[in-house]
């Protein structure tokens, strides 16, 4: 499928700005295609590019998708084989992951070990705080007050909110579909490791929030854990 202008637009510009685009518009596609353009116009190599994302399952989908891209193209573009050869140096992580690699390289400097480590226990902690923080002070949305009719508090925050923080979710509203095609979809998003579905606050066609929320907690997922085996 072919750039819209707007989306080109981002890929050709050459100076600094901020491109602002919401969810599904296709903003990882974009970072590729820059990032391939840069290459294909010989602008810089893979060492020399910097791509940052927020999340570790951002940064794994560019990378993936950058060297399909690259393996694609080196057919018809030979210069784009040196490249491909070095792509293991390619820089492409999320936010924390390049500071603490600059910590790392930083560290003697100061006289200090060069050993960086996050405590992940005191990071979920202090998430959980947050998110609670957050559901209480939207507790009179409407799509938020669904969620805490259907889970309740402890609920929504457990099963809505921390789950991003995991990179290891999937929106429920992209698996659309029949009740048994989204729960074949569900199967397959498990057996390749995703621990959890999040149904988003805002209702389908001719549906409301709470029926959405609830269908997909009543139908879909009783029978993925079916078929998988699994206990609730």
């Amino acid at each position: 499928m072919a750039l819209d202008a707007d989306q080109r637009r981002a890929v050709e510009v050459r100076h600094n700005v901020v491109v602002a685009a919401g969810a599904g518009s296709g903003k990882t596609r974009v970072l590729t295609e820059r990032y391939m353009a840069i290459l294909r116009n010989g602008e810089a190599g893979v060492p020399e590019i910097l791509a940052l994302t927020f999340t570790r399952k951002a940064a794994a989908e560019m990378f993936g998708r950058i060297y399909r891209s690259l393996t694609e193209e080196v057919q018809a573009d030979p210069a784009l084989q040196r490249e491909l050869d070095r792509f293991d140096e390619a820089r492409i992580s999320t936010i924390d992951s390049f500071c603490a690699g600059i910590l790392r390289d930083g560290a003697a400097r100061f006289g200090l070990p060069a050993v960086v480590q996050s405590d992940d226990r005191q990071l979920m902690r202090e998430a959980r705080r947050q998110a609670l923080g957050f559901v209480l002070s939207k507790g009179e949305d409407p799509a938020m007050a669904a969620y805490i009719r259907q889970y309740g508090v402890d609920g929504t925050v457990d099963n809505l909110l921390l789950p991003l923080i995991t990179d290891r979710h999937v929106d429920a509203f992209t698996l659309a579909g029949t009740v048994e095609e989204v729960t074949q979809h569900v199967v397959e998003l498990r057996k390749g490791g995703v621990d959890s579905f999040i149904t988003m606050p805002f209702a389908v066609d001719g549906g409301s929030i709470d029926t959405t929320i609830k269908r997909f907690g009543t139908e879909v997922w009783p029978a993925a854990q079916r078929i998988l085996g699994e206990t609730a």
